[in-house]
């Protein structure tokens, strides 16, 4: 699907918008590597004087987002599954879980996300799945050091019945 933030701002270049995740520069189809369970804030830069800082990168708009982290005080854990199909009769399943938690010093959040969607190209057997992953943990000591990573991984396939494997995809951010 297009995201259309700036209107067709070129007539050769991308006017897909930039994504920016956590800091994370994810490139102008960067949607595809968010698992829409792990979001809790998006802005969106649609003028060139507030997408500036991004370069010519931005020039079809910004999307930030800002992904959800452990809580200070309380362990959580999230589950949610859906089942549904679209006008095309192509069947869809999404399912989430996901874990966070915090103290004084420390937080974490981790989750895992899989989408499968069969086909509605071709007859029998075509499916497209994807499994998102995403670990933060933040460590604070003191007031003068604070140190985190992040890891996101995600694994794509697409299957053409009748083909085999289109195109097995393992991308690390």
């Amino acid at each position: 699907q297009k995201i259309l933030i700036r209107g067709f701002t070129s007539l050769q270049n991308s006017t897909d918008p930039l994504v920016i995740m956590d800091g994370i520069n994810l490139g102008r189809s960067g949607l595809n590597f968010v698992n829409m369970a792990d979001i809790e804030n998006i802005d969106i830069l649609k003028d060139a004087s507030g997408a500036a800082i991004y370069g010519s990168d931005a020039s079809g708009g910004v999307i930030i987002i800002t992904t959800k982290k452990g809580k200070l005080g309380r362990f959580q854990t999230d589950a949610d599954a859906s089942y549904g199909s679209s006008f095309y009769k192509d069947p869809k399943l999404n399912a989430n879980v996901s874990f966070s938690g915090g103290t004084e010093k420390m937080n974490s959040f981790a989750s895992l996300g899989y989408t499968k969607s069969d086909g509605n190209y071709t007859v029998g057997g075509a499916y497209w799945q994807k499994v998102l992953a995403r670990v933060n943990f933040d460590f604070t000591p003191n007031k003068y050091l604070k140190v985190g990573f992040n890891l996101n991984p995600r694994f794509e396939n697409w299957v053409n019945a009748g083909q085999g494997d289109l195109m097995p995809v393992m991308r690390t951010e």
